[in-house]
Parts: structure tokens; C-alpha cells; sequence
């Protein structure tokens, strides 16, 4: 499986973290977290946002963001169809 987005939210309590994180982190494209310094360093080089109980604080750039990585994924589509 190749999904075109990759949202990774991350709880603050490293026990009920599953093994191979770092696999995932790795490929995802927007990290939610709840506790920046319990990021693994693979998720430094992300786009990240802080998260809460009530969802994104940053929702109005978590949305752009969001809206700018469909057109970027519509956008490479669009021209692996045409031979680009």
C-alpha cells in the first residue's frame, strides 16, 4: 500500500507507542503530537503540529497545509499520466 498522504498522530505517553514507529514517522507527512520533546528524531524533518485532547490548536495551517498537499499529489498524478 502507497497512500498519497500520511497523517501520524502521536500520543504523549511513550508506553502505549507501538514498535516500529520510527517506520512510520519516517513516511509520514504531517506529524500531530502532544509532546514535542518524545519525538523520535526522524519527525524533526517533518511538518509537525501540536495536538490536544479537544484536536490541531493550528487548524487553520494544519487545513492549508492539508489543501496544499492534495494539489501537490493531484498535481504529480496528473503528470505521471500525461509522461512528464
Amino acid at each position: 500500500m502507497k497512500p498519497d498522504i500520511v497523517i501520524f498522530m502521536i500520543g504523549k505517553n511513550r508506553e502505549y507507542w507501538k514498535t516500529g514507529i520510527e517506520e512510520i514517522l519516517s513516511i509520514a507527512d504531517i506529524i500531530a503530537y502532544e509532546n514535542e520533546y518524545d519525538l523520535p528524531e526522524i519527525s524533526k524533518s517533518k511538518w509537525r503540529f501540536r495536538s490536544d485532547e479537544t484536536g490541531i490548536k493550528e487548524s487553520q495551517i494544519f487545513l492549508k497545509l492539508m489543501s496544499d498537499l492534495i494539489y501537490e499529489r493531484r498535481t504529480e498524478t496528473r503528470d505521471n499520466e500525461k509522461g512528464c
